[in-house]
């Protein structure tokens, strides 16, 4: 039989729980805000492959490919991974790790858009479906090389200020002109990037503990193919 202590240590938890959660609920609610207003308009026409073409292709992929882990490069695995995507990218904003940057504000409207949308596949609203984005070709030219190979895999970690930023990789000249002989024009076999990119290399890169993708053949056949051609 309940007695009076007892009621009241019941209401007394009750509350205690009541206030946390609402608590909760307002830090949730004020970090979900920081992104701004999204748009009912965006919620009806974003789809997976817009969130794949201007948000996980460039800020994700390059650690949550296909080498393992959480996978992005699907709807199907994307989808499974949809909670935990919203918790480490819009409430704690643990993702993407330093030393990569973050999400800008377009992005993160668009990634809030399709999770308050339930991670939809093709758009709730009907409509032109964006198509799949193709993979990148990979040109064996430095601009090329470097947009789609050095900036997702390399470059945030190698520039001033970083864990490895006393081998700096964000222009062609700290290529061309580095005293560990990075990129030797016209000997890919002399050339430092390319022997680090080999399997049994003593300094691997990307370090197989990064996270990050290895340099795939056709990322590293690209880079060769420019040295031979005297990285121009």
């Amino acid at each position: 039989m309940w007695t009076v202590a007892n009621i009241s240590n019941f209401v007394l938890s009750v509350s205690a729980v009541l206030m946390l959660a609402s608590c909760n609920y307002k830090i949730e609610k004020k970090q979900l805000e920081n992104i701004g207003p999204i748009s009912q308009e965006l919620r009806q026409s974003v789809s997976y492959n817009q969130v794949k073409s201007e948000v996980f292709r460039d800020k994700c992929i390059s650690c949550h490919g296909n080498s393992g882990g959480v996978n992005l490069e699907s709807y199907g695995a994307a989808f499974q991974h949809l909670e935990a995507i919203k918790k480490t990218v819009l409430k704690t904003k643990t993702m993407p790790k330093p030393p990569f940057s973050g999400l800008n504000k377009r992005q993160l409207e668009i990634l809030a858009a399709w999770i308050e949308a339930g991670g939809p596949e093709k758009p709730l609203g009907g409509g032109p479906v964006e198509p799949d984005p193709d993979p990148v070709p990979i040109e064996p030219t430095y601009s090329s090389i470097k947009k789609n190979v050095l900036e997702l895999k390399c470059i945030s970690c190698h520039k001033t200020g970083e864990q490895a930023g006393r081998i700096p990789l964000v222009t062609k000249e700290d290529l061309l002109n580095s005293p560990y002989d990075l990129v030797v024009p016209g000997d890919p076999d002399e050339s430092g990037i390319m022997i680090v990119l080999e399997p049994g290399a003593r300094k691997f890169m990307p370090p197989k503990d990064s996270g990050i993708s290895p340099i795939t053949e056709e990322e590293k056949n690209a880079i060769k193919v420019w040295i031979q051609n005297g990285a121009p």
